[in-house]
């Protein structure tokens, strides 16, 4: 597995004086792959195709995922992003229930949305990871979608819906392909440094038992609401080491 930092966390510490460049830099300086968060306000620019090559300079051979700015189906506006992600090199993009058309908690109404997304990033050789929202709307979504569909473990996310983390690994565990990591108090969507919320070390073992298991290649990414976007990672890193030397005493 890879580990990666997202530059959603480089967002919430800087806000409108953060620099994607400068984010780019300090994840790879830290050893870390990068997962570029495509609604990066302070620069409207950012993923110009002008800039594309730019942006693959600096990630050099790092691990690479994008995540879509999009917070609904619109299939015209996905295919652009495919095409980002195709442009820059990467494999994977990240996409919520929403934005392939399936609303959450209501009826699965996106299929045709659905398909034509994933058609075309097959088209360009780009996986798309869908990231769960509730249990029962991921759950009802790969259903209804067949067994092509891939799954991004995020596992703040988890944590806060019913059956907890230990349901989605049961469930979806061969399907995962990729993994947000973040921790919280069970409430809300805190993104705090991993072992600093309530998700139990059982639940962190649990997981990373799974992946393992699961012969997981992808990418782990901390996707953090930082003050210090560098400290918090490597901190994160730290506990996960942790939480894995301790499955293999």
């Amino acid at each position: 597995m890879n580990f990666a930092v997202s530059t959603w966390s480089y967002l919430r510490a800087y806000s409108d004086e953060a620099n994607l460049e400068q984010a780019i830099r300090e994840i790879t300086d830290g050893g870390f792959g990068v997962e570029l968060w495509l609604h990066w306000s302070p620069e409207p620019d950012a993923f110009d195709e002008s800039r594309w090559g730019r942006i693959r300079g600096l990630v050099g051979g790092a691990p690479l995922s994008i995540h879509t700015a999009l917070t609904g189906c619109n299939p015209e506006l996905f295919k652009k992003e495919v095409d980002i992600a195709a442009g820059l090199g990467a494999s994977l993009i990240v996409a919520h229930e929403p934005t392939l058309g399936f609303k959450l908690e209501e009826e699965l109404v996106g299929l045709d949305c659905c398909r034509e997304v994933m058609e075309y990033a097959s088209s360009r050789n780009i996986r798309v990871a869908l990231e769960n929202g509730p249990f029962t709307t991921l759950d009802r979504t790969v259903a209804k979608i067949g067994h092509e569909v891939d799954v991004c473990l995020d596992v703040g996310h988890a944590n806060m819906t019913e059956g907890g983390i230990g349901a989605f690994l049961e469930r979806f565990g061969p399907r995962i392909v990729h993994v947000h990591l973040s921790d919280n108090y069970g409430e809300d969507d805190d993104h705090l440094v991993p072992g600093e919320g309530y998700i139990s070390m059982e639940d962190w073992r649990s997981l990373f038992k799974t992946l393992r298991s699961e012969k997981f290649a992808g990418n782990v990414v901390f996707e953090i609401n930082a003050r210090d976007p560098k400290r918090d990672a490597k901190r994160a890193r730290e506990f996960i080491d942790y939480v894995i030397r301790s499955i293999e005493k």
